[in-house]
């Protein structure tokens, strides 16, 4: 048993003990929920200020067959259960399995809840402890698609003034040749020099052929939709198309390496349609929150499109963007 579960555990049994001096320990049954429970429930949107900089993460909680469950998000991997989850009426405690993070211990949270924000402690990769800060995710309610404005070429400009580095300092990778958006990497990921609320989005993309490649395009900085030529048993949340961790693209799609695809996708509010090639392969599904890689966790705040470049080899052209009729431009 690791260091960070013995604290959590000990933690838990102190909160415990003073449940039960207090005399409010509760017994549920599998249709009903505790009150204190009632509180911590629904999605959270995380912010982790590490002295290097600050990073997203997300969590959900749900009262499932009598018993508090949760799934998480962070800044690598892919969306994963929460395995160690106890909350007292006031003070949080979870846990979950390291996937691509450099550590050995589990990621340990402890938070008090105040109204709609829980403030607490959690360690980063160095083992440093570090500052978090939760607030309730906005609904962001889907209000049907409006009239949509004219598109936007964001490569119609003969350099690449329209993007930004989403980290300055790293090596950039990228060029603009007759139309076509290549990297070659070491790259950095590109953000537009634009911010987007609901947009209709049309791109198309390449895997070059020989080479493996792994990329993926983020809307609103937030929500990833993969690019990947591989394959499994059956579509799953990580495959071509799905909304990375969270929705599965209903059937394979993908072209073979050095063939162009096209997305052509539609996000108002969370709500998002994907069609793949020209199939639906996700029809007006909620994206639950941010996928992992999100540039933060802000989820009411407009956003930029953001090509990943920093997992492979990739190429993108016409990629257009149109906003509803007499939205004006925000930029960064």
């Amino acid at each position: 048993m690791n260091s960070l579960k013995r604290t959590a555990i000990a933690a838990v049994l102190l909160l415990a003990m003073l449940a039960a001096a207090r005399g409010d320990t509760q017994i549920a049954t599998p249709d009903t929920i505790p009150e204190p429970y009632e509180k911590i429930l629904g999605r959270w949107n995380v912010t982790v200020y590490n002295p290097r900089g600050v990073y997203p993460n997300w969590f959900e909680l749900q009262w499932r067959n009598g018993d508090l469950t949760g799934r998480f998000s962070g800044s690598g991997g892919a969306t994963r259960i929460i395995d160690y989850l106890r909350f007292d009426g006031r003070t949080l405690i979870f846990s979950v399995p390291p996937q691509y993070e450099r550590r050995v211990d589990d990621l340990l949270f402890i938070g008090e809840l105040e109204s709609d924000r829980i403030e607490g402690k959690t360690s980063n990769d160095r083992g440093e402890l570090v500052r978090f800060r939760a607030l309730r995710a906005p609904e962001l309610p889907y209000t049907g698609e409006p009239e949509w404005g004219e598109p936007k070429d964001l490569l119609s400009a003969p350099d690449l003034s329209n993007w930004l580095p989403k980290r300055a300092g790293r090596p950039f990778g990228w060029t603009l040749s007759d139309g076509v958006l290549s990297n070659v990497p070491p790259s950095v990921d590109l953000v537009t020099r634009e911010k987007f609320n609901d947009f209709k989005l049309h791109l198309e993309f390449r895997m070059p052929p020989g080479q493996p490649s792994n990329s993926g395009v983020y809307l609103r900085g937030r929500y990833e939709i993969q690019i990947s030529d591989y394959r499994a048993a059956e579509p799953h949340p990580k495959s071509c198309g799905g909304v990375y961790g969270f929705i599965a693209p209903g059937k394979w799609m993908v072209k073979p390496r050095g063939e162009w695809n096209t997305y052509d996708i539609v996000l108002v509010g969370r709500t998002i349609t994907v069609i793949f090639n020209g199939e639906k392969i996700i029809d007006h599904q909620e994206i639950p929150g941010i996928t992992t890689g999100a540039i933060n966790s802000r989820e009411a705040e407009p956003g930029p499109l953001l090509l990943q470049g920093d997992h492979g080899h990739i190429e993108f052209r016409n990629i257009r963007i149109s906003r509803p009729e007499g939205e004006g431009a925000i930029f960064y």
